[in-house]
Parts: structure tokens; sequence; C-alpha cells
């Protein structure tokens, strides 16, 4: 697995490194069950696409069964401008009741059906 690999690699160059800089080695994974524990020691938080309580058992198992700390998110996309943002709130609430650190909200800049691009100015 490429993400093991390089992970392996980045915590051979940084674990050593004494310091007050705390960097962290991400990973995003659309299915949590597919790696298990091929990234246990290596990712220091993972982001979850659909977080399900499957996901949560896992992430719960690795804090118990290895002893380096981890933490884990769920990541999604924002709720139209026109909805409501309760939504989101309600969302993120969710996942930090299950446990989760955070969220990550991507935001697509092209939306293909309007064929529109945001232009940041």
């Amino acid at each position: 697995m490429a993400l093991q690999w390089y992970g392996r690699l980045w915590r051979k160059a940084v674990d050593p490194v004494d310091g007050p800089a705390q960097l962290w080695f991400r990973a995003d994974i659309s299915y949590p069950g597919f790696s298990r524990d091929l990234l246990w020691g290596v990712t220091d938080i993972e982001y979850y696409g659909g977080l399900d309580d499957r996901s949560v058992r896992f992430a719960d198992n690795r804090r118990m069964l290895h002893r380096r700390p981890f933490y884990f998110a769920e990541y999604g996309c924002a709720n139209k401008i026109a909805a409501s943002n309760t939504g989101t709130a309600v969302w993120c609430l969710d996942a930090w009741f299950r446990g989760a650190s955070g969220e990550f909200v991507s935001i697509s800049l092209f939306h293909t059906k309007a064929q529109r691009f945001l232009v940041l100015r």
C-alpha cells in the first residue's frame, strides 16, 4: 500500500527529531475497513468518507490496541448556499459525539451543471 510506504518514510524522518513542531501524517480514507491495521503507527489522523458505526468501531479499536495517539475526522461537502446551515451543524455534532476530532468540508470551486467558476479577488 503506497500510503503505508510513504508514511513509514515520514516516520523515519520525523520521529527522531526533537523540538516544538508537531508534524502529522494525514491520510484520506474512503473505506477504512479496507486498510484495517495497515496504517497503525503510520498515520496520526485519518479523514473518513462517510462516518458509520463500523468506521467508529475501527477507530476505537485502534485507540485501545495501539498505544500511539490517533485522531480521525470525517470529510464531506458543504450545504448549498441557499440552504440552512443547521444540517452542517448537526453533521459536525454527530461526528463529534461519535469521537471524531473534526470535519473537513470540501467546497467545489467548479460546478459542472452551471459551468461556473468561482473567482477570488
